[in-house]
């Protein structure tokens, strides 16, 4: 047994400069025979005082005192292994007698041992498994690792501190990590991950997708998974591991397999169907938004729905005239009425916040409708980028798109389809924004879309996710946002969005033979980007010049019921 306190002396050079770290170096080297027994490195042992003891000409004697961490009472019994690296051992008061295996931390400082249990009570077990951790500390060692044991909880923290990345790439990190990762990582060492680690995770994916909760996020199929999912999930999890092996948390990132797009397991959407696409025509989608957005403007013009000064006399002042929306005018006076004599529709424009919202999705639904801006740049658009220009004697909408904006990184000019109309929209939208914020002049370099948020309201933009929220509810409203594409394994759901109407920008902008390399540098795309994304109804109207050809060089003769039950309908 070692005594649980234990006094020694040893001695220094007097020419070193750090005696005391010296001294429990050549503690080190003397342990054994003052421990008086064998040597056993895996006994904690701590310096509790170190003094002078005696100093003679060329070395100086230290008294050390110690203190043992635990006795080997508290064994019921023990085995060294390795020349005293590795202590095998079950505690005195087990009751399971599991072997526990125990050896020094050499990685990091962040704690003397490792302890780990064997899970074993036969001793030749519990040696093969003691060893094998022993190995793979060493290895970890010998790689130059930082962490004897990292998880993919730690790994993500480290990918969301570092300032490399942008937020919309630490938001998938963040969104994958709770729906996905920790369920199957938990908090597993993965400082060793390997490829069929990797994709074992992806096969439990494929098979559990539709059991796990994802917090209201968008289902395209109710038994298959998006094939662009699967490969958002592998891109951001590579990152994450290519980052922890760049700071030596893991050994290697594992080399990720390829997912397999014929999988009845996947869905994959065609590329110019992978958003909600508006129909033309009386009874299409498009002239059911296009009579929303009708109704809104109406209403927005209506007087007795408008806010107004609290003292229509005087002049605006944020703080003694501030601009009072009807519904809190009504409230203020009426307080013993639970209901306003107003129906349903008035109250969402006699209401200061709703009202502004319905603003947002009539302006900007119309803005992308009419130029075919991506959304990310137009709502970074600042206010000095609308203008109104003329051109013999007419006059056309210009948006500025600049090269902090733009998605590609070059400055365009946009001209909108619609002339001046979208210049008179966006003054009422100005409108709009004093109301809603308050505001006595609104300045060229404020952002056109501010954000509502209270932290950061007005200074600053909100997200493209927040207004895709916007533009759901609204289509949700409408009945109109969702729409079934046939796919080769099953019938999978695309959502609108406010991409929604720049699709529906290109593809009338197509239709209406518009060449498309103009086309192309309005919207800032390339001609390749166009006609694979974009141009649905390219096969539409390569169906209807070839149908049309065919009639006119063929007869057709008559077509019989055992031919008829084998067609389909052209997608």
């Amino acid at each position: 047994m070692v005594p649980l306190f234990h006094k020694s002396f040893i001695w220094g050079f007097s020419g070193v400069k750090n005696e005391r770290l010296r001294a429990c170096e050549e503690l080190r080297t003397f342990r054994i025979s003052l421990l008086g027994q064998e040597p056993m490195l895996a006994v904690p042992h701590f310096l509790m005082d170190m003094h002078v003891h005696k100093c003679y000409d060329n070395f100086i004697l230290f008294q050390c005192i110690w203190r043992f961490g635990m006795s080997l009472r508290s064994y019921s019994q023990h085995k060294s292994l390795l020349n005293g690296e590795i202590l095998l051992y079950t505690l005195a008061d087990s009751k399971n007698g599991i072997w526990q295996v125990r050896f020094l931390n050499r990685i990091n400082d962040k704690k003397r041992y490792i302890r780990k249990s064997t899970g074993h009570r036969d001793i030749t077990m519990a040696t093969a498994i003691a060893m094998d951790l022993y190995r793979k500390h060493q290895s970890k060692l010998t790689l130059g690792l930082t962490e004897e044991r990292v998880t993919i909880s730690t790994l993500c923290e480290e990918f969301l501190n570092d300032s490399t990345y942008n937020k919309v790439r630490k938001d998938l990190v963040k969104y994958h990590l709770r729906v996905y990762w920790i369920k199957f990582f938990k908090q597993t060492d993965i400082g060793a991950i390997s490829s069929d680690d990797i994709k074992e995770y992806f096969d439990w994916r494929l098979d559990n997708n539709h059991k796990i909760k994802k917090h209201g996020a968008w289902q395209s199929s109710e038994d298959t998974t998006s094939y662009s999912s699967i490969q958002h999930d592998k891109v951001t999890l590579r990152m994450v591991l290519q980052l922890g092996e760049q700071k030596r948390r893991l050994v290697k990132a594992p080399i990720f397999p390829r997912i397999n797009k014929r999988d009845d397991r996947i869905h994959k959407l065609p590329s110019n169907q992978s958003r909600g696409r508006f129909t033309a025509g009386k009874n299409g989608t498009y002239e059911i938004v296009r009579k929303d957005f009708k109704e809104i403007s109406i209403a927005l013009n209506r007087k007795a729905w408008m806010p107004s000064l609290m003292v229509d006399e005087e002049d605006h002042h944020p703080e003694t005239n501030p601009y009072v929306s009807v519904g809190h005018r009504r409230s203020r006076h009426f307080r013993r009425f639970k209901e306003f004599d107003y129906d349903e529709t008035a109250q969402i424009y006699c209401h200061k916040y709703k009202r502004y919202l319905r603003a947002t999705y009539w302006f900007l639904g119309l803005l992308i409708s009419n130029s075919g801006i991506r959304v990310s740049e137009a709502i970074r658009l600042r206010v000095k980028d609308i203008q109104l220009v003329e051109v013999d004697g007419k006059y056309y909408t210009t948006i500025n798109v600049s090269e902090d904006n733009s998605k590609t990184g070059r400055r365009r000019n946009m001209i909108t389809r619609d002339g001046h109309e979208t210049y008179r929209r966006f003054l009422k939208y100005q409108r709009e924004v004093k109301f809603r914020f308050n505001k006595t002049n609104i300045k060229d370099n404020d952002w056109l879309f501010p954000s509502t948020s209270r932290k950061n309201e007005y200074i600053k933009f909100k997200s493209t996710a927040e207004y895709n929220d916007l533009a759901r509810q609204n289509f949700k409203r409408l009945g109109i946002h969702t729409q079934d594409i046939n796919l080769r394994n099953t019938t999978a759901k695309i959502y609108f969005s406010f991409y929604s109407f720049r699709s529906w920008y290109i593809s009338s902008r197509l239709r209406n033979k518009m060449n498309i390399y103009v086309l192309s540098k309005n919207i800032g795309s390339s001609v390749a980007t166009i006609i694979k994304y974009y141009a649905y109804n390219e096969m539409l109207e390569f169906r209807d010049e070839m149908i049309a050809h065919t009639n006119k060089e063929y007869s057709f003769s008559e077509v019989g019921n055992d031919i008829k039950k084998l067609a389909t309908t052209w997608r």
